[in-house]
């Protein structure tokens, strides 16, 4: 898999890549602090999403290009694990989403940390969207699809999408 990992400081990325390159998946490492000033390499990591199977995200602390970024990997589908190191004063919040894993870690705990990035990396790859399909009905249909998915804050596609994992649960 192809990993973008996210952190406003390069203290808090390392452990969270070492992880991931111990688990052989390919890793693009950014530190925000350092992208903050660079055009193009911020276009760059916009591009990279797009590419990414998923997002991995030290969100300890928060600035607004963590959150666009965050927003631009939900955009695009993409699976994202937010971890929080336990105890921090103000938790992130963040809405509700199928895509969105928030996990707290203690940094000296690598096992524990090693177990949550390994048990994201199953459910990501479950959550790949691979298949694409046409499907018609009728007005009737497309207005109450479109008020159901309304109420429910989401897109017509996840709506259903939901509705099919919620009978696979079943």
């Amino acid at each position: 898999m192809y990993i973008i990992t996210l952190a406003i400081n390069e203290s808090d990325i390392v452990p969270i890549t070492d992880i991931i390159k111990k688990n052989k998946n390919k890793t693009m490492e950014v530190i925000l602090a350092q992208l903050s000033k660079n055009r193009s390499a911020d276009a760059k990591l916009t591009t990279e999403i797009k590419k990414a199977d998923a997002l991995v995200v030290e969100a300890s602390q928060s600035n607004f290009e963590l959150g666009r970024f965050i927003t631009l990997a939900l955009q695009q589908h993409k699976p994202v694990l937010m971890l929080q190191k336990k105890n921090k004063p103000n938790p992130l919040l963040v809405g509700s989403s199928r895509l969105i894993s928030m996990e707290n870690y203690l940094p000296e705990k690598t096992q524990d940390l090693k177990k949550t990035i390994e048990s994201f990396f199953k459910t990501a790859k479950k959550q790949r969207l691979l298949y694409r399909f046409n499907f018609m009905m009728s007005s009737d249909m497309n207005e109450f699809l479109s008020k159901k998915a309304q109420n429910a804050g989401v897109s017509k596609a996840d709506y259903i999408r939901n509705l099919v994992i919620e009978e696979m649960n079943n």
